[in-house]
């Protein structure tokens, strides 16, 4: 067993995994699934949602085996997205 985590309460949004060459598998969550399960459970607006996402869940670094939360996107968003990191 490598050091991979899971996400606890949100088995609803796990969509799988990722395979990196040489790295250990990472868990993938649905962030919009997330998202909806802190409104849901948490009785949260959809800001509230995404600020205690972004902080208390995106946010914890872990080590390298943190959870990933996946928003897909075209291409072209990506690339205009990341063009700046």
């Amino acid at each position: 067993m490598n050091d991979s985590l899971t996400a606890d309460g949100f088995d609803s949004a796990f969509m799988g995994y990722i395979d990196r060459c040489g790295q250990p598998k990472v868990a993938i969550y649905d962030k919009d699934a997330v998202l909806e399960i802190l409104m849901d459970r948490g009785g949260m607006t959809p800001d509230e949602a995404l600020e205690y996402f972004d902080y208390n869940i995106q946010g914890a670094w872990i080590g390298d085996g943190t959870p990933g939360f996946i928003e897909t996107c075209k291409i072209g968003v990506f690339r205009e997205i990341c063009k700046d990191e």
